[in-house]
């Protein structure tokens, strides 16, 4: 399988550690992180090294990367502005995507999205903090199923995130409860 190349563009640092951490390396080459206050030229995640630079030397990888996609991991109003910018310097707009994670998804909801793309499940569950918390997954014996639920989340993200699990579980063996 090919990898997807990407450049990434890291508003805040302090969302680093997520933002590399819900990559899946099997599927994405990270060829560029673009961060301020970077600390070295690379960054290193497992066995991977990933060359760093800071947005006032990214104008050759804008010139060499029309071809990669941009994950812009930032606010709304941050990838707005960095769309704009990208764009006004060549880079297709079908090549942006904004890769913004909200605080709520923890690295528990990414493992259990990747869970049901790996595995044949019976159930999931979607909803806010009181089915994050609340529900006991000791009380379905027998059957396999994740937590999705996330504090905070609204029906457009549950709606989302039951969608990508029926088009991308495995074995389609989800109930109808």
């Amino acid at each position: 399988m090919a990898k997807t190349d990407v450049i990434i563009l890291l508003v805040n640092k302090n969302n680093l550690q997520k933002v590399i951490g819900s990559l899946n390396f099997e599927t994405v080459n990270v060829v560029q992180l673009v961060m301020d206050d970077r600390q070295g030229d690379f960054f290193v995640v497992d066995d991977i090294s990933i060359p760093v630079c800071s947005y006032a030397d990214m104008k050759p990888i804008m010139t060499e990367g029309k071809n990669f996609y941009w994950l812009i991991c930032g606010g709304w109003d941050d990838s707005n502005e960095l769309k704009k910018f990208l764009q006004a310097n060549g880079i297709p707009r079908e090549k942006i995507l904004n890769f913004s994670l909200y605080n709520h998804i923890t690295y528990d909801w990414i493992a259990n999205i990747r869970y049901t793309e790996k595995n044949p499940i019976d159930f999931f569950a979607t909803g806010i903090s009181y089915t994050e918390v609340g529900l006991d997954m000791k009380c379905f014996p027998g059957y396999r199923g994740v937590n999705l639920s996330c504090s905070n989340s609204d029906l457009r993200e549950n709606f989302l995130t039951a969608k990508y699990v029926f088009e991308h579980s495995r074995g389609g063996g989800i109930l109808n409860l």
